[in-house]
């Protein structure tokens, strides 16, 4: 090879600074969109479980009372004799 290929095959290596401005730039682009779907999952997740646990504990406040009078039912029906359950 001569000098002036060698001069002119090494000046075509590697990416110019603006090509890799524009490519961090695109980066930076793509992680602020996943960086605002993702806060926006969670922020849909924690309502979602806020909606669960308020819905679990109406469900709770309703049936409860209705738990403790069924225990002290069972609590106070003797067992029959032969062992058996009956109802």
């Amino acid at each position: 090879m001569n000098v002036a290929v060698r001069a002119s095959w090494r000046s075509d290596e590697g990416f110019t600074l603006l090509e890799l401005l524009i490519v961090i730039a695109i980066l930076g682009m793509l992680a602020v969109v996943g960086t605002l779907q993702l806060m926006s999952y969670l922020d849909r997740a924690r309502t979602d479980t806020a909606r669960l646990q308020v819905s679990s504990a109406s469900t709770w406040a309703v049936y409860r009372p209705a738990t403790r009078v069924l225990r002290r039912w069972l609590r106070r029906r003797k067992p029959s004799m032969d062992g058996g359950d009956h109802i």
